[in-house]
Protein backbone atom coordinates (compact mmCIF):
# COMPACT_ATOMS: atom_id res chain seq x y z
CA UNK A 1 0.00 0.00 0.00
CA UNK A 2 1.31 3.34 -1.03
CA UNK A 3 1.86 5.98 1.79
CA UNK A 4 0.67 9.55 1.31
CA UNK A 5 4.21 10.55 1.28
CA UNK A 6 3.77 8.07 -2.54
CA UNK A 7 0.84 9.46 -3.70
CA UNK A 8 0.92 12.21 -6.42
CA UNK A 9 -1.73 13.67 -8.66
CA UNK A 10 -1.93 11.17 -11.73
CA UNK A 11 -1.67 7.72 -9.57
CA UNK A 12 -3.72 5.21 -10.90
CA UNK A 13 -6.17 3.08 -8.23
CA UNK A 14 -9.45 0.96 -8.17
CA UNK A 15 -11.90 1.36 -5.85
CA UNK A 16 -13.76 -1.48 -4.58
CA UNK A 17 -16.61 -1.29 -2.50
CA UNK A 18 -17.60 -5.18 -2.91
CA UNK A 19 -16.85 -7.58 -5.53
CA UNK A 20 -16.68 -5.10 -7.87
CA UNK A 21 -13.75 -2.83 -9.33
CA UNK A 22 -13.43 0.67 -10.70
CA UNK A 23 -10.76 2.02 -12.15
CA UNK A 24 -9.95 5.77 -10.84
CA UNK A 25 -7.09 8.63 -11.08
CA UNK A 26 -6.12 10.32 -7.94
CA UNK A 27 -6.71 14.23 -8.35
CA UNK A 28 -5.83 15.61 -4.48
CA UNK A 29 -3.64 14.83 -1.86
CA UNK A 30 -4.42 16.45 1.34
CA UNK A 31 -2.57 14.90 4.45
CA UNK A 32 -3.71 11.32 4.92
CA UNK A 33 -6.86 12.05 2.28
CA UNK A 34 -6.34 11.26 -1.40
CA UNK A 35 -9.42 12.62 -3.30
CA UNK A 36 -9.93 10.30 -6.64
CA UNK A 37 -11.99 11.05 -10.03
CA UNK A 38 -13.72 7.95 -11.60
CA UNK A 39 -12.24 7.16 -14.65
CA UNK A 40 -14.25 6.30 -18.11
CA UNK A 41 -13.56 2.95 -19.46
CA UNK A 42 -14.49 0.67 -22.52
CA UNK A 43 -13.93 -2.48 -23.02
CA UNK A 44 -11.66 -3.63 -26.07
CA UNK A 45 -12.07 -7.20 -26.37
CA UNK A 46 -14.03 -10.05 -24.12
CA UNK A 47 -16.70 -9.53 -22.45
CA UNK A 48 -17.70 -8.51 -18.59
CA UNK A 49 -20.31 -11.07 -18.24
CA UNK A 50 -17.50 -13.88 -18.51
CA UNK A 51 -14.77 -12.63 -17.10
CA UNK A 52 -12.29 -11.90 -20.30
CA UNK A 53 -12.84 -8.61 -20.59
CA UNK A 54 -9.49 -6.31 -21.49
CA UNK A 55 -10.55 -2.30 -20.85
CA UNK A 56 -8.91 0.71 -22.10
CA UNK A 57 -9.19 3.86 -19.54
CA UNK A 58 -9.33 7.50 -19.84
CA UNK A 59 -9.11 10.20 -16.55
CA UNK A 60 -12.45 11.75 -16.38
CA UNK A 61 -12.13 15.56 -16.85
CA UNK A 62 -13.52 17.72 -14.02
CA UNK A 63 -15.68 14.25 -12.31
CA UNK A 64 -17.00 14.59 -8.49
CA UNK A 65 -13.87 14.29 -6.13
CA UNK A 66 -14.61 11.79 -4.15
CA UNK A 67 -12.01 11.61 -0.55
CA UNK A 68 -10.34 8.00 0.95
CA UNK A 69 -8.45 8.30 4.22
CA UNK A 70 -5.64 6.12 5.15
CA UNK A 71 -6.64 4.45 8.44
CA UNK A 72 -4.76 2.61 11.52
CA UNK A 73 -5.06 -0.76 9.30
CA UNK A 74 -2.95 1.19 6.46
CA UNK A 75 -5.66 0.96 3.84
CA UNK A 76 -7.20 3.74 2.38
CA UNK A 77 -11.08 3.88 3.13
CA UNK A 78 -14.13 6.01 1.96
CA UNK A 79 -14.21 9.00 3.93
CA UNK A 80 -17.24 8.71 6.04
CA UNK A 81 -17.35 5.01 5.85
CA UNK A 82 -16.20 2.54 8.83
CA UNK A 83 -12.96 0.44 8.74
CA UNK A 84 -14.64 -1.91 6.69
CA UNK A 85 -15.94 -0.05 4.14
CA UNK A 86 -15.61 1.06 0.53
CA UNK A 87 -11.64 0.46 0.09
CA UNK A 88 -9.19 2.28 -2.41
CA UNK A 89 -6.07 0.60 -3.37
CA UNK A 90 -3.00 2.63 -5.23
CA UNK A 91 -1.07 1.70 -8.75
CA UNK A 92 -2.88 0.05 -10.61
CA UNK A 93 -6.60 0.79 -12.57
CA UNK A 94 -8.89 -2.30 -12.65
CA UNK A 95 -12.16 -2.69 -14.23
CA UNK A 96 -14.44 -6.06 -12.58
CA UNK A 97 -18.02 -6.44 -12.97
CA UNK A 98 -19.27 -9.39 -10.79
CA UNK A 99 -21.87 -11.62 -13.46
CA UNK A 100 -23.35 -13.44 -10.06
CA UNK A 101 -23.91 -10.36 -8.01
Amino acid sequence: MKTTEEVKIGTPGTVSPYTDCYPVTVVAVKGKKVGVTYDEWRIISGSEFDGSAEYEYFPRENGPVVWFSLRKNGRYIKVGHKITGTRLGLGVRRRYYDPHM
